[in-house]
């Protein structure tokens, strides 16, 4: 019995780390991507006065940033339901 639940605790410790892992990545992505546009402004390679440089720059920004949020935040739900797991064991 104590072996079985060693085991489990064994097993949501390294999903949890997998997940943290994830979330970690996914922050420097975003991190990454943001300092990359703002380069791109300073250096003038996109033109702020330009409306299709600025509409594809705001597109892909809506699109990255909202599809980094939906899995950050889904990130965020499967490491509290591993925390509430762990507890739940010990």
């Amino acid at each position: 019995m104590e072996t079985e639940i060693n085991l489990k605790l064994k097993i949501l410790e390294l999903t949890f780390n997998k997940n943290l892992q994830y979330k970690n990545t996914l922050i420097i992505l975003l991190f990454t991507y943001f300092i990359g546009v703002i380069i791109s402004l300073l250096t003038k390679q996109l033109k702020v006065s330009n409306f299709i440089d600025m509409y594809l720059l705001a597109i892909s920004t809506m699109f990255i940033l909202g599809f980094g949020l939906i899995l950050l935040n889904e990130f965020n739900s499967h490491l509290d339901r591993i925390i509430e797991e762990l507890k739940k064991l010990i």
